[in-house]
């Protein structure tokens, strides 16, 4: 999906508080150095609202390109070429020397936005790519890559803020803790397809680790997360998410919550497909504490690996489940707390018919109950459409072969 976050250039005018008008006015970095002025830095020091800071393509890296502070300026930091591969900011941090990406502690708003480049090779305490503490920027474009943290959250840290996060990557982050790739506490980000690729986390959450507030996902794909607990997320105390139109496939928790744990927490699934996600036990798409009730409308969970669709430790919540497909996962379908609700609220136990599972594609069959005309709820389910012929589509397989399949 497109997003243009493109802010006005050197000729556009901005109307300040007090009735005067100023130009905005364009910093131009280069990674040699040449530009307006020499780094990253030095052209947020040098930016005022609403200036663009439009970085070169090529390699930020050293001094003045990393451990930098946005000042709570209503600025915007982006790409040149709008393209995350051709402009890298890479922070060059390892466990021994930490080097961090971008600091947001000042009320930053909306208006601050950082798009189109790639931030690479951070390492910090948390956040080590993006740090926000009180703050709600606008993040767009942007590619998270080989970020780590020796502690929680690998690539971005959310304490108490709200930022827009759209058509981001997440990809190879990693949390010697919880939140291989975004922790998120007491914060409601907005992120909307955004893509969250082999993160790790070392304890709880592969993919995010969260505490309160009401973050939100729509059409968002979580691939081959991992971790000991809740291999995408581990939602605890309060942290309700809502998922709109996502799609999990093979992420792998060692315990319990291969796709979604959670521990105090109320997740709302509406339209996703969770297939082929793994746990060593419990659930393999969703793991639920004592008394947890997650709402799942329209959604499919499927070729779960060893563990069960949906399970719920003792004593058990109320999940509240609505026109869902639950199918072929190892430790059972409609079983533990879900027992029985195959035969209530339009839900099934049919085949998805996906057309290609083994190429992490939610799409099914044109004769699949997913389709809304082909079930008794007439609406779809799942996160996919109509991808192939009645037939067509290839055998289900083992997590294994997805993931071999991924990684080519």
């Amino acid at each position: 999906m497109a997003f243009d976050l493109v802010r006005p250039d050197a000729a556009a005018l901005w109307a300040c508080p007090g009735g005067t008008v100023t130009s905005a006015r364009t910093w131009y970095i280069k990674d040699d150095g040449s530009g307006d002025v020499p780094t990253i830095q030095a052209g947020i020091d040098s930016a005022s609202a609403p200036d663009t800071v439009l970085l070169a393509d090529g390699q930020f890296s050293g001094e003045g390109n990393r451990d930098m502070n946005l000042w709570g300026k209503a600025i915007t930091v982006r790409s040149e070429s709008g393209n995350p591969s051709s402009c890298v900011i890479d922070c060059g941090g390892t466990s021994s020397s930490w080097h961090t990406g971008f600091f947001l502690g000042n009320s930053e708003t909306f208006q601050t936005i950082l798009e189109g480049f790639t931030i690479q090779g951070c390492y910090g305490g948390s956040g080590s790519a993006v740090n926000c503490n009180g703050s709600s920027p606008t993040i767009a474009n942007c590619v998270f890559s080989a970020d780590s943290s020796d502690g929680p959250g690998g690539a971005v840290d959310l304490l108490d803020s709200d930022p827009t996060f759209t058509d981001c990557v997440f990809t190879t982050n990693y949390s010697t803790s919880y939140g291989g790739a975004v922790l998120c506490t007491n914060s409601s980000p907005d992120f909307y397809y955004c893509s969250f690729i082999s993160n790790e986390a070392a304890f709880a959450g592969g993919a995010m680790w969260g505490y309160g507030g009401v973050p939100e996902f729509t059409g968002c794909t979580f691939i081959a997360n991992r971790s000991l607990w809740g291999g995408g997320f581990d939602l605890q105390e309060g942290c309700s998410p809502v998922f709109l139109d996502c799609s999990f496939f093979s992420n792998v928790a060692s315990f319990g919550g291969g796709a979604i744990r959670t521990g105090g927490a109320h997740p709302i699934l509406i339209n996703c497909t969770l297939a082929a996600d793994s746990s060593g036990f419990g659930g393999a798409g969703i793991h639920c504490g004592s008394d947890d009730s997650p709402t799942l409308e329209a959604t499919v969970i499927a070729f779960g690996q060893v563990g069960m669709a949906l399970y719920c430790e003792v004593p058990p919540g109320d999940p509240s489940v609505t026109c869902c497909i639950m199918y072929g996962n190892d430790g059972g379908d409609w079983v533990d707390c879900i027992s029985g609700m195959d035969a209530i609220n339009d839900n099934m136990h049919l085949d998805p018919k996906f057309c290609d599972l083994a190429g992490l594609s939610p799409n099914v069959e044109d004769c699949s109950p997913c389709l809304g005309s082909n079930n008794t709820c007439s609406i779809d389910i799942g996160s996919g459409v109509s991808g192939c012929a009645c037939g067509a589509s290839t055998e289900p397989a083992t997590w294994g072969r997805i993931k071999a399949e991924f990684m080519k």
